[in-house]
């Protein structure tokens, strides 16, 4: 699964059993977060996006319609979801993060290898469709996503747009402490 490879934390001890069943050496190595990432309590609508935001949402649909709200707004507006060609999403990072666009809206390819600097994301959606059936996020998945917020140099924030429910206590402690139980299978 995405989480498996996104979130090394989770799986180490079934990637050590792995590797010890077929004889083979395993290094592990930690990177711990430099900064702090914080959820910022009150929803910050589309209308109020700010420039260097990242809207997050589950579907090439809403990551559109997110879009068209930010555009209207006065943002440019650059787009990133999985059906994207990966050439297409690196020229789309490259227009976010040389100011071309000045709000990024995604979908969970946001955190599969993109180095952007993002100040604050904005969940518009902690729901997606899993290719079976739509669900709520993990917390991997959740801090995953949530942590493209801040990364070396400065602190980040992650909230809602006032569009998903408010994130339950248990998940917030989970990414602002990026603490997560180890997964028991892997799929």
């Amino acid at each position: 699964s995405a989480e498996a490879v996104t979130n090394p934390a989770v799986v180490v001890d079934a990637v050590r059993r792995a590797a010890e069943a077929a004889n083979e050496s395993l290094e592990v190595i930690a990177f711990v977060r430099k900064t702090p990432l914080v959820l910022q309590e009150t929803p910050v609508p589309l209308e109020k996006v700010m420039p260097g935001d990242a809207v997050v949402a589950f579907s090439r649909r809403a990551v559109h319609e997110n879009r068209e709200i930010l555009v209207a707004a006065g943002h440019r507006v650059a787009t990133i979801y999985g059906a994207l060609s990966p050439e297409v999403r690196r020229a789309e990072a490259a227009r976010f993060r040389t100011g071309e666009a000045d709000v990024l809206v995604t979908t969970d390819a946001i955190g599969m290898g993109l180095n952007l600097d993002v100040d604050h994301v904005a969940f518009a959606a902690n729901w997606k469709y899993d290719g079976t059936r739509f669900r709520k996020l993990t917390p991997p998945e959740m801090a995953q996503i949530a942590g493209r917020a801040g990364r070396h140099t400065s602190d980040g924030t992650f909230g809602s747009t006032g569009r998903c429910p408010p994130f339950e206590a248990e998940m917030v402690e989970a990414l602002e402490s990026h603490s997560f139980d180890p997964l028991r299978i892997l799929q």
